[in-house]
């Protein structure tokens, strides 16, 4: 359960949240760059405390959890797709079995097993031994998202876990998530993609404005006057058998024109 508000320091960044996400949920969490996804998916992860409120896990205090405790319950996928440096694939999806362990065991057989299993799934199966350095921005991105997998927790929290990826591993990505959640896992994932969340999740939750605008069925948050709301332009939303279509209308900016026109007609006297 969520009930309170986030954000850094003593600045709010979402207020008035009240929500929950029960097991066997695939939710999505939509809204415009800067609403506050990524901070409120960090304070869920227990990486940043709420401000204001309480977020419960199991029915206990989610700051109130020791870390060790926390990362074996939540997987979390940062936005900043950073690995360590050096590392190779394979060891850098060990790395989420690391709460399973205590500080003088090993990776065993199986373990190692498990992490290949993960890349081959991710189709990462020829570069286990490769450093990250060497990989690119998706392969990267593969790697984490193998490395959450492998942690077996029973809350997976995603930030834009399909940034970086091709349409087939962003269709692989989205089955899994699904895949996770049938199997009872609790699975939030932000996207920007609205139509997307929309064919990939069970429910929405809509942020904008410093605030939960909606929550619910796709189809009970994908209106065009929450939309509007919260991304401060027009929208067109079509249903069709049961397949959304959106599409946001921004309203033709005088100022916009005026900019652009400028920037072009420096282009030729810049030497």
């Amino acid at each position: 359960m969520v009930k309170g508000q986030v954000g850094y320091g003593t600045h709010p960044v979402l207020e008035e949240l009240d929500f929950s996400l029960e097991p066997g949920g695939c939710i999505g969490l939509i809204g415009p760059n800067g609403a506050g996804k990524s901070t409120l998916l960090k304070t869920l992860a227990g990486i940043q405390p709420p401000l204001g409120g309480q977020i419960l896990l199991d029915g206990k205090a989610l700051e109130q959890l020791p870390r060790p405790v926390l990362s074996r319950k939540i997987a979390y996928l940062p936005q900043e797709r950073e690995l360590s440096f050096g590392y190779t694939a394979r060891e850098a999806v060990l790395m989420g079995r690391y709460p399973h362990l205590a500080w003088y065991q090993q990776e065993n057989g199986r373990e190692r097993e498990m992490a290949q299993d993960c890349l081959t799934l991710l189709g990462l199966a020829e570069e286990a031994e490769q450093p990250v350095t060497a990989l690119s921005g998706g392969q990267r991105q593969r790697v984490l998202l193998a490395r959450v997998l492998i942690q077996q927790a029973p809350v997976i929290l995603l930030d834009e876990p399909t940034a970086e990826l091709d349409p087939v591993y962003e269709a692989l990505v989205l089955r899994l998530c699904r895949r996770l959640a049938q199997e009872g896992r609790t699975v939030l994932l932000s996207l920007h993609d609205l139509e997307l969340a929309a064919r990939c999740c069970d429910r929405l939750l809509l942020v904008g404005r410093g605030r939960l605008l909606g929550q619910g069925m796709p189809w009970e948050v994908l209106e065009e006057k929450k939309l509007e709301q919260a991304y401060g332009a027009p929208f067109q939303v079509r249903r069709e058998g049961g397949v959304f279509q959106v599409a946001a209308c921004p309203e033709p900016d005088a100022r916009r024109e005026q900019l652009l026109q400028k920037i072009l007609e420096e282009r030729g006297r810049i030497k």
